[in-house]
């Protein structure tokens, strides 16, 4: 046995261990993850393993074989692993820093190079080892018989090329650390630190593998002249960069950790309210349909959906960052009244649900609904501002109303529907709204191809004078549906306003009334003014103007063959879009009616400024006079008031004999209801107008100077 073997090899194994581990992590890290510099630290520990490992192979055959030719070969081996450093440095520092441009240019310069380089290495070990490691195997053999390494066999052990490839791998530690140094930051200090002293480390071992080799002395490790000193250099920088990767793993895996916990949070809470969301909610609702028998026999659990009133409104006008904070403030308020144990949930924009989990009877749902009306009445005050809303709140019952998460939350979504239509108040789930919810999806899926399928038609009722005498009409658009039947304009109008149908139909009942138009010019030789009603939707389309004057155009109308009626509201909303169209149209001489005049603001006040020429008394002004005195009272006061304002003015809802009279006698010259006749397809209509009308042409002119004096 070689003298010193054991001391000699007792650093080397340690170091074989520690590597061995790190590969073997590495390895399971690379193939989980994608993180370069995981690649890299499995490169570099693969090769210190392998350096370190040929080492003490070289040791074990110099002590216990006489085969020195396979001492040299291992000995050569080893320094031929030391070169794969040339590789594993520039790796290094691209997968730990962020390198600038010519820095990163630089740097894959070097490792292209170095790629090239240790080719260049392999092809020299074998073809002319002498050019790389020349080994004397006599220089091995000590002076007490033993063999041992000999610094003599270190003088010429390096050939030319183990000599540029040490200056190569000096080069490149020095870049390595200065690039290092230079994108040293707070965040990769823990990195950067210990590969920067690991690399110092390495230089000062190959240096003073050099001073003993041409001195026969070591200032690094003078008790340990047999061991090489930039093989163990090279092994401790690669343990400094394990050790950094390991510290690296474990911030990952902490931000990891810290990631989930986020994530985690965000997919549970709300992030403006700090309440538990609609995902909380869901997991809620599975819990309350899984609970024991025994429990779901004696408690109830109730399920509150609410829905903030004509808060988009105020998001719209006043700011996003100012309906953030009335949502701070509404979830304030709606925590303050609920019971204790109650849960309150933020499950959408202005969505919020709250689980009551012990409900003996409704009546306890109830309290707590009417509490949160009362609470979000008061008005909000936020900054300089005074803002309104209220609440409207569906209700659905566990087990009575549904078994599963799913159907309670669609109940208690039902009962909303239709608590919204009378807003600030809340509804229990009934079986019927279900079955009129399924309708209206219903009435909704056939109404988007009612136009292809030719199912929509234009019912024509007739305006008549005090005499009978028609004059004009009024569209009203009328569906068939082969598998619902005849729906009624209540049911379907609503609905494609819901779902974005009404400016597409709408625009087909203008096209349809100028065709139609155009057939009673044909047949009855006179004009006959028609009203088309008008959604917001369409008014506030920028190109509507333009569309209903193509529209007569195309169809060689005058502006006065077609009135546009709309709603009071529309006129309220303030809109500038409405604006603009209302006075594009008007400027091109089309006149605009006020329909169901009275009911939505009552806002007389505005008459004198609003840009119509006709209001239309809703029919539930007309419906009790005379016989009513209140109402007989309001309508005179009405109609004198329309009239001063030299407005025209037609009466809706006329369905007999004494309203005529009434209406007649007050100074309504313009009549509209059942009496004179139901609303007639065209064909009806036009044999209507020929029977009652005489004279159609006279008749109109006549109305029409009547309407132009009462204005003069």
């Amino acid at each position: 046995m070689a003298p010193g073997f054991f001391s000699s090899i007792i650093v080397p194994t340690l170091f074989l261990g520690m590597l061995a581990v790190s590969t073997l992590v590495f390895l399971l890290l690379s193939l989980r993850t994608q993180e370069p510099l995981y690649r890299a630290l499995l490169l570099t520990s693969a090769a210190g393993l392998a350096s370190i490992a040929a080492q003490i192979a070289g040791l074990a055959a110099l002590a216990f074989s006489e085969r020195l030719d396979i001492v040299v070969q291992l000995y050569r081996l080893e320094q031929i692993i030391v070169s794969l450093y040339l590789v594993c440095m520039p790796l290094l520092l691209e997968s730990i820093v962020r390198l600038s441009r010519w820095q990163r240019r630089m740097n894959h310069g070097l490792l292209v190079g170095m790629l090239a380089a240790c080719g260049a290495i392999l092809l020299v070990a074998f073809l002319a080892p002498e050019l790389f490691v020349s080994i004397s195997t006599d220089s091995i053999v000590a002076a007490d018989g033993g063999a041992a390494f000999s610094p003599a066999m270190r003088r010429t052990d390096a050939g030319y090329v183990r000599v540029a490839r040490d200056a190569f791998l000096a080069l490149i530690a020095l870049f390595t650390i200065a690039a290092l140094l230079r994108n040293l930051r707070k965040e990769n200090l823990r990195t950067v630190l210990p590969v920067t002293l690991g690399l110092i480390l390495a230089m000062v071992a190959g240096i003073d593998d050099l001073w003993m080799i041409y001195f026969a002395r070591s200032f690094l490790l003078p008790g340990f002249l047999d061991l090489q000193r930039l093989p163990i250099g090279m092994t401790i920088f690669t343990l400094c960069a394990v050790g950094a990767g390991f510290a690296t793993y474990l911030s990952n895996a902490s931000a990891v950790a810290r990631m989930r916990d986020r994530l985690s949070d965000m997919a549970y809470n709300d992030h403006l309210t700090g309440l538990q969301n609609r995902h909380s909610f869901v997991e809620r609702m599975k819990q309350v349909c899984s609970r024991p028998a025994d429990e779901i026999q004696t408690r109830s659990v109730a399920i509150l959906v609410l829905d903030l009133d004509r808060f988009k409104d105020i998001n719209d006008s006043v700011g996003h960052e100012v309906g953030d904070q009335m949502l701070l403030e509404v979830r304030d308020r709606l925590a303050t009244r609920i019971r204790t144990g109650d849960e309150l949930y933020r499950i959408g924009g202005d969505e919020f649900a709250i689980v009551l989990p012990d409900v003996q009877e409704n009546s306890q749902a109830a309290a707590v609904a009417r509490k949160l009306i009362e609470a979000l009445q008061i008005p909000f005050v936020v900054g300089e501002r005074m803002l309104y809303t209220g609440v409207t709140i569906g209700i659905a019952m566990h087990p009575g109303d549904g078994l599963t998460g799913d159907t309670l939350m669609r109940h208690a979504d039902v009962a909303l529907a239709r608590a919204k239509e009378d807003r600030n108040t809340y509804r229990f789930y009934l079986e019927d709204m279900q079955k009129e919810s399924l309708t209206k999806v219903r009435i909704a899926s056939e109404l988007r191809n009612s136009i292809a399928s030719n199912e929509l038609q234009v019912f024509y009722q007739p305006q008549c004078n005090a005499d009978g005498i028609p004059f004009a009409a009024e569209a009203l658009l009328r569906w068939h549906n082969g598998q619902l039947g005849s729906i009624a304009p209540s049911q379907f109008i609503p609905i494609a306003e819901e779902h974005g149908l009404i400016v597409p139909m709408g625009e087909w009942v203008l096209q349809q009334v100028c065709r139609d138009y155009h057939t009673i010019m044909a047949d009855l030789g006179a004009p006959v003014p028609i009203s088309v009603n008008v959604s917001t939707k369409q008014l506030k389309d920028p190109g509507f103007g333009q569309f209903v004057l193509s529209t007569l155009s195309e169809y060689g109308l005058d502006a006065g063959a077609i009135h546009l009626e709309i709603t009071e509201s529309a006129l309220m909303e303030q809109s500038s879009l409405i604006q603009t169209t209302m006075n594009e149209l008007i400027s091109a001489g089309i006149e605009f009616e006020i329909d169901d005049f009275g009911v939505g603001y009552s806002s007389l006040s505005y008459l004198r400024s609003l840009p119509v020429s006709t209001v239309k008394l809703d029919r539930s002004f007309i419906r009790n006079v005379p016989w009513n005195e209140q109402d007989s009272k309001l309508v005179r006061a009405l109609i004198a008031l329309i009239n001063e304002l030299k407005l025209d003015m037609v009466a809706e809802g006329v369905e007999d004999n004494e309203q005529r009279v009434f209406l007649s006698a007050t100074g309504c010259r313009r009549l509209q209801g059942y009496f004179f006749s139901r609303p007639l397809p065209l064909g009806e209509f036009i044999r209507y107008l020929g029977d009652e009308s005489g004279d159609q042409e006279d008749n109109y002119r006549s109305e029409t100077g009547t309407r132009s004096a009462g204005k003069a």
